[in-house]
């Protein structure tokens, strides 16, 4: 089974510090990571970057952590993409702004239902 997980904000990792960070004999999760990029709002950070920061093993860092809190049992493997880098982080374009919901968005305007239905 493969995992997708979507990031559109940035993320930052608290993972805890300490331990040796050697998920080599952990249960592997196969997961793709996909970053969604806009016309105005964009990823600062490379792939090669995020994809250190989600399959990395070492302290702040999410299979350090993953690996910490499940007794060194689980850890998460970068798909391979069938191209490119194959470090399981893709980035797709919209050649659009970037929609900004807010709470006050009104449920029945065009940018509520492209967000919703798209």
């Amino acid at each position: 089974m493969i995992r997708i997980v979507l990031f559109i904000f940035p993320l930052f990792f608290l993972a805890c510090g300490g331990g040796s960070g050697d998920i080599t004999n952990t249960k592997q999760h196969p997961m793709l990571v996909i970053r969604v990029d806009y016309e105005n709002q964009y990823f600062v950070n490379s792939e090669s970057n995020w994809a250190s920061k989600i399959f990395g093993g070492q302290p702040q860092q999410l299979n350090h952590y993953m690996n910490e809190v499940s007794g060194g049992q689980f850890h998460y493997s970068p798909v391979a993409e069938g191209g490119g880098a194959n470090d399981g982080v893709v980035t797709v374009y919209f050649n659009t702004d970037h929609p900004n919901p807010d709470p006050n968005l009104d449920i029945g305007s065009v940018e509520y239902n492209s967000i919703v239905h798209s």
